[in-house]
């Protein structure tokens, strides 16, 4: 994300979200098991990157009671497949309006 470590003390997740209050639960918070939660979030050059992310809470267990202390997860950056798989949505809008134009001058012949 172009962020230094030192970048990144003192910061929250939701900082770096876009619409975090979207993502419920939150995988930076989660209480539960997530895969495969795909989040936006905002580069340090101000543009966006798409991530999918994986997490799992981490409890403590203390007699009968689960103390939840944080979550552990991993992120992948799929950006540039999400960029791509647009492209060619509109690659194939425009395949499909060409057709649709053809189609409409044969028939008025």
């Amino acid at each position: 994300m172009g962020y230094k470590p030192d970048e990144l003390i003192g910061k929250k997740a939701r900082d770096f979200v876009i619409d975090p209050d979207e993502l419920t639960p939150f995988p930076f918070t989660t209480n539960r098991k997530l895969d495969n939660i795909e989040i936006w979030l905002t580069n340090k050059d101000r543009s966006t990157a798409c991530m999918v992310v994986s997490a799992l809470p981490l409890v403590k267990n203390d007699d009968e009671t689960e103390t939840w202390i944080g979550c552990r997860g991993v992120c992948r950056d799929v950006t540039e497949e999400r960029e791509s798989e647009a492209a060619l949505a509109r690659a194939r809008h425009r395949e499909q309006l060409l057709n649709y134009i053809v189609s409409q001058i044969r028939d008025e012949i």
